[in-house]
């Protein structure tokens, strides 16, 4: 156990695992022993709140809030480039950072979608057009030269070189949806608050839909203090999809037909992603439990 500040986002690789936290910290801690190596605070402990996981790629960390965005050297923690406050003036938000090894995609009230060369900071492109979420935006997820948004219901696809619009689709339920993209092996699969859906990634064509879990509220009320069914980004691995809800429930999906394998009732609120290692399933509820559960199926 490290102690780092309060509420801290983790993102590892095999050797380091990165902490960012809400005073503006990132803390790079050994992996194998748990020990912290460096502790880097960010020029503006107030813009740089962080409050989502930091993305680590070819020996970077990137981190950012929809105002600011840095990149830190893993090794030492060295800042390798601080933006300028590019914010609209809203405060900062959960909304991390995704980078293709190229650049890195942040998504930004009032001023759209950027792309970040990763290697320098300096913007590329800018799309201003996208009408970001000023409350509760979602990551951006990226593959296969596309960027993809969610913000107020609707689902983009960008070009990731140029950041030119390729397509727009539509997100299930109310545009209440927490939930970020993630990529899986039939497409961009997206969660709203009424169920999950997978879309071709290079059309937005739907490729299957599943209502399932929306089906378990009883009269579209939810069993703790939740809107939105589903807040929790999903989690791809091993051709099965993993989903945790505000209602308690964690289900598996099969990724490339959406056909429900499971439903298992845990009887806590989610509102965070479940993490995939082999055959276990490791997840934290919003009062704080955390669960590891193993596959028993051969």
């Amino acid at each position: 156990r490290t102690q780092t500040g309060p509420f801290p986002a983790l993102a590892a690789d095999t050797a380091t695992i990165l902490a960012a936290d809400r005073n503006g910290t990132m803390t790079g801690i050994d992996a194998a022993t748990g020990t912290p190596s460096w502790s880097t605070t960010l020029s503006d402990p107030v813009m740089y709140r962080l409050y989502s996981a930091p993305a680590l790629v070819d020996g970077r960390g990137f981190a950012g809030n929809g105002r600011r965005f840095a990149a830190l050297g893993i090794q030492d923690g060295r800042v390798m480039w601080d933006t300028p406050d590019v914010g609209a003036g809203f405060w900062p938000n959960y909304a991390g950072a995704a980078h293709d090894g190229k650049r890195v995609y942040a998504v930004v009230p009032g001023r759209g979608v950027y792309a970040l060369n990763a290697t320098t900071g300096a913007a590329e492109w800018q799309a201003e057009k996208i009408p970001v979420n000023t409350i509760n935006p979602q990551t951006p997820a990226t593959a296969d030269g596309r960027v993809f948004i969610i913000s107020q219901g609707t689902v983009y696809a960008l070009a990731a070189a140029t950041g030119a619009e390729l397509w727009r689709g539509k997100v299930p339920g109310k545009g209440r949806q927490g939930a970020s993209p993630v990529v899986g092996p039939m497409g961009v699969i997206v969660a709203g608050d009424t169920g999950i859906a997978c879309l071709d990634a290079a059309t937005g064509a739907p490729r299957w839909t599943n209502n399932d879990l929306a089906a378990l509220r009883k009269n579209g009320k939810g069993r703790f203090y939740f809107e939105s069914h589903i807040l929790a980004t999903p989690a791809v691995s091993g051709g099965i999809v993993h989903i945790a809800t505000t209602d308690g429930e964690l289900a598996a999906l099969d990724a490339e037909t959406g056909k429900t394998l499971g439903i298992l009732e845990l009887g806590r609120p989610f509102a965070a992603s479940p993490i995939v290692s082999g055959n276990a399933v490791f997840l934290t509820s919003y009062d704080g439990t955390a669960f590891g559960l193993v596959s028993t199926a051969p």
